[in-house]
């Protein structure tokens, strides 16, 4: 398995629609370090992953001080955004050629979210996916796993999260899924 694209809209510093693919041109993987200056949006693009991926559990990882899943959600819609919705999306390729999106999209009324999530398999939206995909999700990339995506910013925590547990999941990877590792897989700006 490995992830082909991340969208994200009007979530975070990142106003309108942004799409980062994650393969090259003719679909390879590669890896690829993300960088840039302070405030410019590494971390928002890393937690928009984990948001797209595991939703409220994300938060664990996230780490806001005692602030609840919607609260981060409308904390995180952009305040110069020109429509009402904001979403991230991840796409992802599973080792059979299933190609899976997932889209987690929310909008603010008053002090609550609205939030829905809609999951395609093969370009077509499967409503049972959708509704299962926390289970689903846990079994092809548990949220143990998840805290191995880390940034630069929390590389400092990093190895108060390892546990044996997880090493052992790890080293249970193959080859074809270890381009995983956060910030160690290929993009482009379209």
């Amino acid at each position: 398995m490995y992830f082909t694209k991340v969208e994200l809209h009007n979530f975070g510093i990142y106003k309108g629609t942004h799409e980062m693919c994650l393969t090259d041109q003719i679909g390879n993987r590669n890896i690829t370090l993300v960088g840039g200056l302070n405030g410019r949006g590494k971390t928002t693009f890393h937690d928009s992953i984990l948001i797209a991926l595991y939703g409220k559990q994300a938060l664990k990882y996230i780490q806001e001080k005692a602030r609840s899943y919607d609260k981060l959600l409308l904390d995180h819609i952009n305040k110069h955004a020109t429509d009402d919705e904001t979403y991230v999306a991840v796409s992802l390729c599973l080792d059979d050629g299933t190609a899976l999106r997932v889209k987690r999209s929310w909008t603010a009324k008053g002090k609550k979210v609205e939030q829905q999530i809609t999951v395609e398999k093969n370009g077509v939206v499967d409503k049972y996916l959708g509704e299962s995909w926390s289970y689903y999700i846990e079994e092809i990339l548990p949220f143990g796993i998840a805290r191995f995506f880390f940034n630069n910013e929390k590389i400092d925590d990093f190895t108060n999260l390892i546990d044996i547990d997880v090493i052992k999941v790890i080293l249970t990877i193959t080859a074809a899924t270890q381009p995983l590792i956060f910030f160690l897989f290929p993009f482009h700006f379209q």
